[in-house]
């Protein structure tokens, strides 16, 4: 079983993959949403509405539908509830190197290879 493949059991039966077609389209909206850096993450300094230091595990997201993108285009978005991807983050991470979760028109939390966890509202 590949990663991915553990990532989606993990998620549950309510989980669903996105198309290769809704996937870019997610990846289109969270690039019109956020800045992009030349080597693909979210453009920091340039966005004002931002939190670095918090703890996921204690933030409030529930009844929120949620996606999650990966760096690597030759996986697929998956939809699910926010709570059960934050109870999941350790295998969702093990994925790709950088991951976000988008909620679109709300806010993206970026998983930076180096560490870094990053959410930024959309405004």
């Amino acid at each position: 079983m590949s990663l991915y493949e553990e990532c989606l059991s993990k998620l549950g039966e309510q989980a669903l993959v996105l198309s290769e077609e809704q996937t870019n389209q997610l990846f289109d909206e969270l690039q019109e949403s956020f800045l992009f850096t030349f080597y693909g993450r979210i453009d920091w300094k340039k966005t004002n509405l931002k939190k670095t230091q918090f703890d996921i595990s204690k933030e409030k997201f529930e009844n929120i539908t949620a996606y999650i993108l990966w760096d690597n285009n030759l996986f697929s978005a998956i939809e699910s509830e926010l709570s059960i991807i934050i109870n999941s983050i350790a295998d969702v991470l093990k994925v790709s190197f950088d991951t976000w979760i988008y909620v679109p028109g709300k806010f993206v939390i970026e998983f930076y290879h180096d560490g870094e966890v990053t959410i930024g509202y959309c405004y």
